[in-house]
């Protein structure tokens, strides 16, 4: 092999991992989304919500399959709720960019209160990114219930 050739494809295989995997920028982006949507939950902010998700948001939560329609829901029933408040923690622990879609895995801590209850709820999720129009959003949430405690 000729060292023009050598070069080519040290070159072809540079630019072809460049765009197959994304670097730090979009990993912090992707978590940035993740963490937006529970932000909107615990704010009981709709347009945060949608802000961070595809129109077609496919959640997986405890055999309840969840869509836009059905967060909104929650979000109003939620509201006229008393005392509401939820504090949110992610920890990430997988992070994968290939191009415009990426996953995520993490665990999530979140305490809950509502109408005079304190529930602590921890679950192990993964998530689907997408990008659309240069902005990373949740396509696909799957949620595991690791521990619920009321108290």
């Amino acid at each position: 092999m000729t060292s023009v050739t050598a070069i080519l494809c040290l070159f072809a295989s540079v630019v072809s991992q460049a765009q197959n995997s994304g670097g730090m920028a979009d990993e912090s982006a992707v978590k940035r989304a993740v963490e937006g949507i529970f932000d909107g939950l615990a704010t009981l902010d709709m347009e945060k919500v949608q802000a961070h998700s595809t129109s077609d948001i496919l959640l997986l939560e405890h055999g309840v399959i969840w869509n836009m329609d059905s967060l909104a829901d929650n979000i109003e029933w939620m509201k006229r709720a008393s005392g509401f408040k939820r504090t949110n923690k992610l920890d990430f622990f997988k992070t994968e960019v290939n191009a415009n879609i990426a996953w995520v895995a993490y665990e999530n801590t979140a305490d809950i209160e509502i109408n005079g209850k304190v529930i602590h709820v921890s679950w192990l999720e993964s998530a689907l990114v997408v990008k659309e129009k240069g902005k990373w959003k949740i396509r696909m949430l799957h949620s595991t219930v690791k521990e619920r405690v009321v108290n």
